[in-house]
């Protein structure tokens, strides 16, 4: 009787055992969906802002040209207005957070490599900008993690290379001269030490033909 309820035990604990792996396994799955899904979300609203971006541009220029489209350049410019505090800033945000995770070896994750081209994209798209939320992240993303900002501006062409490299400088900036406000209780060695790497970084990219 003694043995069977031992081996009754042993059944027990291995049938838990087991039930726990699978339950890490599971979890491990369900990160990485939802991680994926994540990544394609931010992706998706980028696109979307691009796109109501480029609408508000044409409806700009039309309502320069024409007085009767001024009514709908009005709406457009709320419409962008509104997904862009609402929706994309915050998408945008969640990306710089991303981007600024610093990997072994300093080689982006797969996550980061798609993250890093949209990144860069929208920063073009919108280059002429009013908006302070363009410059506060991407001077942000650059002081955390200049190695992977620096890999995606590579992957461009050399025109876009340098309109990238020049922003880049204009939001390090931006974001050094609120440093105490954005990083508080930061190394300041340490931003100086990245405004060399951005300096000695912008004369290779300037220097390119």
């Amino acid at each position: 009787m003694g043995n069977v309820n031992r081996v009754v035990s042993l059944f027990v604990l291995l049938l838990s055992l087991l039930t726990s792996i699978s339950i890490c396994e599971n979890k491990a799955l369900s990160a990485k969906v939802t991680n994926s899904a994540f990544i394609n979300n931010i992706v998706s609203r980028f696109h979307e802002g691009i796109k109501l971006y480029k609408k508000y541009q044409e409806a700009e220029k039309l309502s320069i040209e024409k007085a009767s489209t001024e009514d709908e350049y009005w709406k457009i410019r709320q419409k962008t207005d509104d997904y862009n505090e609402k929706i994309l800033f915050l998408a945008y945000f969640e990306c710089v957070k991303i981007l600024s995770e610093k990997q072994k070896n300093n080689k982006p994750n797969k996550y980061q490599k798609v993250l890093i081209e949209e990144f860069l994209k929208i920063l073009l798209v919108f280059e002429g900008s009013a908006d302070e939320e363009w410059s506060r992240g991407s001077g942000e993303a650059y002081f955390r993690n200049p190695y992977l900002i620096e890999y995606g501006i590579r992957k461009f062409s050399v025109k876009k290379q340098k309109m990238l490299v020049e922003r880049i400088n204009r939001s390090f900036e931006y974001y050094s001269d609120g440093f105490e406000y954005f990083a508080p209780g930061e190394d300041k060695k340490q931003l100086e030490s990245i405004r060399k790497r951005l300096e000695e970084f912008t004369d290779l990219i300037r220097m390119k033909q």
